[in-house]
């Protein structure tokens, strides 16, 4: 009898663990703006920032109340010191699409444009910012001081990324050469050369401490062909990973989850393998919407969020589904 009980339970124990991993991916989870890592970041005075997709708002770590730091459309970059940085787009249509990046003091004392022409892709590394021209017919990628002094122009190519990695910078251009070189443009190196993929290219790059891991899409029917590809850091020994079509990916340690399935855009589900490939498992028994999707992680849990592409960006979060697992590293 004991015997028997003990095996009914340890099934039982088996099937309530598998229906948690199960319902933790399949289920949608009701998500609030501060749960999804890519609208956050603290500030070194305890608040943490996020746009809502209309202004941004900011809480005091361990409160429960969010306040208005804009009462205007703007989305959260990053915090230097006592300073936010934020795209502004009170001028957006006037001249031009991108917007101005402005910087304000928590305090709210004072707020300040950075950079006064259309900027994108704006990053802020080791006391320097870097952005990429956002005008029209303007390519290359800048470096100037923390008030946008001194600008100075390391790349003249039309880029789509730019990464930085092992004191390095990584350029990910529209022909899908990935590029390596120093901060000031200098010992610069073929490492992928972007021939071989189709006109989307490659997407989704990720390194670790040895590899380069991204999307490639191959030549052919565009839907079919995206796969996961790994490379070393001096673009040797390649090696596809997945047979799956894969959306969008994210590296988190020693494991690759993925969204992919026959095809890139439908039949979509949730996977999970090893850095080095292998057979991947399925997470997800639901299939996932065939909305445009993005993944991120913070180190515990793996959000995926899906938007309705037809919607318009200031509901952005109103229209998203969300999705939270735990990451197993």
């Amino acid at each position: 009898m004991k015997k028997v009980l003990c095996i009914i339970l340890a099934v039982s124990s088996i099937l309530f663990t598998t229906c948690c991993e199960i319902s933790d991916v399949d289920r949608p989870i009701k998500s609030s703006r501060k749960e999804f890592l890519q609208s956050k970041a603290p500030s070194e005075s305890g608040y943490i920032y996020y746009s809502t997709g209309n202004n941004i708002v900011r809480i005091k770590s361990g409160d429960e109340n969010e306040e208005d730091f804009t009462d205007f459309f703007a989305d959260y970059l990053f915090t230097v010191g006592e300073w936010v940085y934020y795209y502004d787009y009170r001028n957006d249509g006037a001249t031009y699409t991108e917007p101005i990046l402005h910087r304000r003091k928590e305090d709210g004392s004072l707020d300040e444009a950075v950079i006064d022409t259309p900027v994108k892709s704006v990053s802020y590394h080791d006391g320097y910012i870097y952005y990429m021209p956002g005008e029209k017919f303007t390519y290359g990628l800048y470096r100037a001081n923390p008030d946008g002094s001194q600008p100075v122009q390391i790349s003249d190519e039309s880029l789509n990324r730019y990464y930085f990695e092992d004191d390095c910078l990584y350029l990910l251009n529209s022909s899908s050469d990935i590029i390596r070189m120093d901060y000031e443009g200098g010992s610069r190196k073929l490492i992928i050369g972007g021939e071989k993929y189709s006109a989307v290219g490659i997407s989704d790059v990720f390194f670790d401490q040895s590899y380069i891991y991204y999307i490639g899409d191959l030549l052919g029917n565009w839907f079919n062909n995206r796969y996961i590809f790994r490379t070393d850091k001096d673009g040797q020994h390649e090696k596809q990973l997945t047979e799956l079509s894969v959306d969008n990916f994210i590296l988190s340690g020693r494991y690759i989850y993925f969204i992919g399935g026959k095809t890139s855009i439908s039949d979509q589900f949730l996977y999970k393998m090893p850095v080095s490939g292998g057979e991947p498992k399925k997470i997800s028994h639901r299939k996932l919407p065939d909305y445009d999707s993005f993944m991120g992680c913070d180190g515990e849990d793996i959000y995926i969020k899906f938007v309705d592409v037809l919607s318009g960006r200031n509901d952005g979060f109103e229209s998203a589904t969300f999705y939270k697992i735990k990451c197993d590293r």
